[in-house]
C-alpha cells in the first residue's frame, strides 16, 4: 500500500499484503487516516478462500481491527464519517474494539436506512462519492445472454465525464482481460469524443483524472496529455512494520478467547 497527496503528488510507500485485496470492498475515512478493506487469502492448501474485514492506517495493511468472513459477499463495509463505521460481518478477533476505541472509532450495529434498498452495483459509497448509474444493460450474442454491463458517469471539467463500465462476461466469448469474466473499463467522454484510459481504476479530482496503468500512477486534464507521477514497476515484496501497535497473531491470544479455533487471518504472516 501507498498514499499518493493529490496535492502536491508525493508519494509515501507503506506495507505489503501476502493476501489479495478487493479496492472495490475498501473505503477510507474523509480526511483520510483510516482504511477499511476487503481481503483473501487464495490459498491452495486452504481448499477455499479465507476472507475477511480489516481496518488500518494508511499506507499500512497491519490491522487495528479484524473480522473473518465466511465469503466475501458478507465482507461489505464503509465508513459513514471520520469516526463511525459499518461492516456486514458478523465475527469480530478478540482484541480489535480497545484498540478501535484508542483510535476514536466507533463500529453501528447496522446498516442506515437511508442507504439500504440500493442494488449490490449501484452502491452508496458510489454515490457518496460522486458517480451517477447512467445505464445497466443486457447484451445478446447469437441470441443468447452475453454479458450484463453497467455504466456510471463522474463530472471531470468544462463538459467531460469520466465514465466508468463494469461488465459480467456470461459466456466464452465475453471474458474480459487476462480471461477475467468481470472487470471494470474506463473512458473520458465528451459531447464531441471519447478517450479510453486502458485502465480498470479512475477517478476524477478537481479536474483532473487520477488512474493507474501497467504499474504507474498517472494524471491527465481533459484536452491535455496524461503524465506519470510514479513508476512503481521496480517495487518488490519488503517486510514492513507499522509504526502502531496492531492486533496479534492468534497464537498470542489466549485459546478460550479466540473467536475461529481453524483459520485466522494473521496466522500465515499476513500482516
Amino acid at each position: 500500500m501507498l498514499t499518493w497527496d493529490l496535492e502536491t503528488n508525493k508519494i509515501t510507500q507503506g506495507q505489503w499484503l501476502k493476501h489479495r485485496a478487493y479496492t472495490e470492498g475498501a473505503d477510507l475515512t474523509p480526511e483520510g487516516r483510516y482504511l477499511i478493506y476487503n481481503a483473501a487469502t487464495h490459498d491452495p492448501n486452504l481448499g477455499t478462500a479465507q476472507s475477511y474485514v480489516a481496518i488500518s492506517k494508511p499506507p499500512f495493511f497491519t490491522a487495528l481491527a479484524l473480522y473473518p468472513t465466511p465469503d466475501l459477499d458478507e465482507g461489505g463495509a464503509m465508513f459513514l464519517d471520520n469516526h463511525r463505521f459499518w461492516v456486514g460481518a458478523t465475527r469480530a478477533v478478540p482484541g480489535g474494539e480497545d484498540l478501535l476505541k484508542e483510535h476514536g472509532l466507533k463500529r453501528i450495529p447496522a446498516f442506515p436506512q437511508d442507504m439500504q434498498g440500493l442494488s449490490p452495483v449501484d452502491t452508496p459509497w458510489m454515490r457518496r462519492d460522486g458517480w451517477a448509474l447512467v445505464d445497466q444493460r443486457e447484451e445478446q450474442e447469437f441470441g443468447r445472454l452475453a454479458a450484463r454491463v453497467w455504466v456510471w458517469e463522474k463530472p471531470v471539467s468544462d463538459g467531460w465525464l469520466l465514465q466508468r463500465t463494469l461488465t459480467r462476461g456470461l459466456c466464452q466469448r465475453r471474458s474480459g482481460p487476462n480471461g477475467n469474466w468481470v472487470w471494470l473499463s474506463h473512458e473520458l467522454h465528451h459531447p464531441e469524443s471519447a478517450i479510453p484510459l486502458e485502465t480498470e481504476w479512475a477517478d476524477a479530482w478537481r479536474g483532473d483524472v487520477i488512474f493507474s496503468r501497467d504499474g504507474c500512477l498517472l494524471r491527465k486534464t481533459p484536452d491535455h496529455p496524461e503524465r506519470v507521477v510514479a513508476d512503481l514497476t521496480a517495487n518488490r515484496f519488503e517486510a514492513v512494520n507499522a509504526p502502531y501497535e496492531g492486533l496479534s497473531r492468534m497464537d498470542r491470544v489466549a485459546p478460550q478467547e479466540r473467536s475461529d479455533t481453524q483459520w485466522h487471518p494473521l496466522d500465515s504472516e499476513t500482516l
